[in-house]
């Protein structure tokens, strides 16, 4: 069916064969591969409308899940809703039809809004977002601050080059943090041992990270592995985005177990060192969860009208435990599919 979603997405942004854009585009034939077929937890399911022997309309569900205290959950999460069909409010139908499946299969589903699907949930289902990502910026690197604003001065784009240039770079006597271009089994001990603690966050593992942040997203993603004392203690996936003319270096997703932040501080030493063009990191995450063990970046919340975009969690069909424990847990940008 990739021919057939491509077909239909084309219907409602066009031709964006080659387009660079925040999300890779859905008319894509590597992206939808990647995304819905080499998922390794269970390639996606698609429902369509067909409209007069014609698809008019489809959304994606994909298989993901989180660790909640020990436990794992499935959870389902609504992707690349389009629709182009002659009937008033088909988005909603096919959503509907979602709706359906989730409870037959007895898994949650998990959706995000945009401005314009936020009126589909807000005032049509009448329904709230469990969760709203805020947007922080921090770590500000102020002689490329301003030189930007005083010169203008263009720094060279995928900066990355210093981290590349050697496999390791000391952070502390005992903290290192080295770059990968894949993940591979190192990392997976690391999360087996996170999932036995009192946690909870999306799960993860090395297939799960290399699936979820993929070229085909048309994106040069960092990989980065953080060591203490040979151990791995967290990582982080990082790139480099443009907003508004500034260059800053969005901090995707990122793990730091039991690091304090003196340790935490080093860290964002080496990133403004190793991308001396962004004049800033910015990432998104969840401000009111519980799990500090796993980390935290301190930032400047963005004011909303300055936000790249508001991100809401809307959740249908889990009970209220479930409700609870994903308020409460570690999401980043990896739990949804921006970037």
């Amino acid at each position: 069916m990739i021919k057939d979603s491509i077909d239909t997405s084309q219907l409602v942004y066009g031709n964006e064969e080659s387009k660079i854009s925040p999300n890779a585009p859905v008319t894509t034939k590597t992206y939808i591969e990647n995304k819905h077929l080499h998922n390794p937890i269970k390639a996606s399911l698609v429902i369509q409308l067909v409209q007069k022997g014609q698809i008019r309309g489809h959304i994606f569900l994909i298989e993901r899940g989180f660790i909640f205290d020990g436990e794992q959950y499935p959870i389902l999460v609504a992707s690349d809703l389009v629709s182009k069909a002659d009937i008033p409010g088909a988005g909603l139908i096919i959503f509907r039809k979602a709706l359906q499946h989730c409870k037959a299969s007895n898994k949650p589903l998990l959706n995000f809004s945009n401005k314009n699907s936020d009126k589909i949930y807000s005032q049509l289902m009448k329904v709230k977002p469990v969760i709203e990502l805020d947007f922080q910026v921090g770590n500000f690197n102020l002689k490329s601050l301003y030189l930007f604003f005083s010169k203008r001065t263009k720094f060279p784009f995928n900066s990355s080059a210093f981290f590349v240039s050697t496999k390791e770079n000391i952070v502390l006597k005992n903290l290192k943090i080295r770059t990968t271009p894949e993940f591979d089994k190192t990392i997976d001990a690391f999360f087996e041992k996170l999932e036995k603690e009192n946690t909870f966050f999306g799960r993860r593992s090395s297939e799960i990270l290399n699936w979820r942040f993929n070229i085909s997203n048309e994106i040069v993603y960092t990989k980065i592995l953080i060591y203490k004392e040979e151990e791995v203690v967290g990582y982080m996936v990082l790139c480099e985005r443009v907003f508004r003319g500034i260059s800053l270096l969005m901090i995707v997703d990122y793990i730091f177990w039991n690091l304090n932040r003196f340790e935490i501080q080093k860290i964002k030493g080496m990133l403004k060192k190793a991308y001396p063009g962004s004049i800033a990191c910015l990432w998104a995450s969840n401000l009111v969860h519980k799990n500090r063990a796993l980390g935290k970046f301190i930032g400047l919340t963005v004011p909303r009208r300055f936000s790249p975009e508001r991100i809401k969690f809307y959740l249908s069909g889990g009970d209220e435990g479930f409700e609870e424990n994903l308020k409460k847990s570690h999401i980043t940008l990896f739990d949804t599919d921006i970037l």
